[in-house]
């Protein structure tokens, strides 16, 4: 069995992909990476090695926070729609950022001024209710 036929159980193709196995089970469900083989008995599923790429891509995507149907265009799409999509993602993404950044520093401006820091008070604890403390708290924190 050469490598492009090699396949791979759901968690160890989630390990080298870097997704959940339950971001898997998403994923075919949706059809956007779907397992070369699904145990007809277990419904366990196989990924092929050569997936690896798409899966991997399929994360980075994901993790730029591209809604599922762009990926699905980024995946299968031609060069030029990949492009596209991915252009208007990050528009998108730099009037978000812009916008968080204007309220942010908006909120910055229209904060009161920070009182100065306090010193902090001190508690004065006796013998005998530190030993009461100690005596209570003592057993829920004991190794078993």
């Amino acid at each position: 069995m050469d490598e492009s036929e090699e396949l791979l159980g759901i968690g160890a193709f989630a390990r080298r992909v870097g997704l959940t196995p339950s971001a898997l089970r998403f994923y075919d469900d949706c059809g956007v990476l779907r397992p070369v083989r699904v145990d007809p008995a277990s419904g366990y599923r196989f990924y092929g090695v050569e997936q690896g790429g798409r899966g991997v891509l399929l994360r980075r995507l994901r993790e730029a926070g591209l809604p599922l149907g762009d990926v699905r265009v980024v995946l299968d799409g031609d060069e030029a729609e990949a492009r596209t999509m991915l252009r208007a993602h990050l528009e998108r993404t730099r009037r978000t950022a812009d916008t968080a950044r204007a309220l942010v520093e908006g909120l910055l401006r229209d904060l009161p001024m920070e009182a100065p820091e306090q010193p902090l008070g001190r508690a004065v604890i006796g013998g005998a209710e530190l030993a009461s403390a100690v005596r209570q708290v003592g057993p829920a924190v004991a190794a078993p």
